[in-house]
């Protein structure tokens, strides 16, 4: 992966169930020398024991989109953020229908302009 000392480290993933796996890599890469960690999880399944396991690990954040339905326990950790999908799609059928593109969601600047006010900086 590189060397890691020194630097503010981001692990994406598809999916995050138990978060077992995703909390020893985070400290393995505290460990390392990173200054920090953030995981962006897609699907956030979090079963018994992960929102613990988060609250308790190195991992300064960890977000993930709800694409399934979070619990009120993932909405009130401090250190995860959940991630609305309803904005983009409906931008997507909206452009769909205009006859305009789709794949400009991909680019920062327009996914900026979705969420723009959703989230401080």
């Amino acid at each position: 992966i590189g060397e890691v000392k020194d630097r503010v480290c981001i692990v994406v993933d598809d999916i995050v169930d138990t978060a077992g796996t995703l909390c020893k890599g985070a400290e393995t890469l505290i460990n390392e020398g990173a200054k920090e960690v953030h995981a962006y999880i897609t699907h956030g399944v979090l079963s018994e024991p992960a929102i613990e396991r988060v609250a308790g690990s190195v991992m300064k954040s960890l977000a993930v989109t709800d694409t399934i339905e979070p619990t009120g326990e993932t909405i009130a950790a401090k250190n995860i953020r959940v991630i609305p999908t309803a904005p983009v799609f409906a931008q997507a059928i909206q452009n769909i229908w205009q006859g305009t593109s789709v794949s400009s969601l991909f680019s920062a600047t327009m996914l900026e302009s979705i969420y723009d006010g959703m989230y401080s900086r």
